[in-house]
């Protein structure tokens, strides 16, 4: 980035010339691999126009598994009262299609394939997999978005259909 475009990252700012380690990086919204990110003409791994400028500036991003680490999933819960109906979203994605509750076996496909039918998760190769005790059900976030921290699921009913992370992904 030119010296004009600093951002700030983890208390410093990252200019013209400045190669600083990180944990984690999220572009768009989305957790990003591991490895080395610049612009086109850097030699970094990863090339990324959008958001570096330049030859240099790069960023390393190492996480536990680049070190090796199994990826932690992120784990959210969905807790349905009544009989409601409502849609789901993710990171911004557009609604869902309609669920309605019907406290059967059914609602859990019904959940899975609502979540993975969003842009924000199986368009980008993440998945959504999920397990159901009554009328709660255990969202594992996984694929592409496992081993980052995610935002939680949003519902159109959120005092209904109410979601809450047990897990953050790591």
């Amino acid at each position: 980035m030119g010296p004009s475009l600093r951002r700030p990252v983890h208390g410093h700012f990252v200019g013209a010339g400045l190669n600083l380690p990180v944990g984690s990086l999220t572009l768009a919204g989305l957790g990003r691999s591991s490895g080395t990110w610049g612009s086109s003409s850097s030699p970094a791994l990863y090339k990324n126009n959008t958001y570096f400028a330049g030859t240099t500036g790069i960023l390393t991003i190492s996480t536990g598994q680049a070190l090796g680490a199994a990826p932690i999933s992120e784990l959210q819960t969905l807790t349905i009262t009544g009989t409601p109906t409502f849609t789901l979203s993710f990171n911004g994605s557009a609604p869902s299609v309609p669920i309605t509750y019907t406290n059967t076996a059914a609602d859990l496909t019904a959940i899975v394939n609502a979540l993975n039918g969003l842009s924000t998760i199986g368009t980008i190769a993440g998945t959504a997999s999920a397990t159901q005790s009554g009328n709660v059900f255990r969202i594992s976030l996984g694929g592409a978005l496992a081993g980052f921290n995610q935002p939680a699921i949003v519902s159109s009913d959120a005092v209904n259909a109410a979601v809450q992370t047990l897990t953050e992904g790591s």
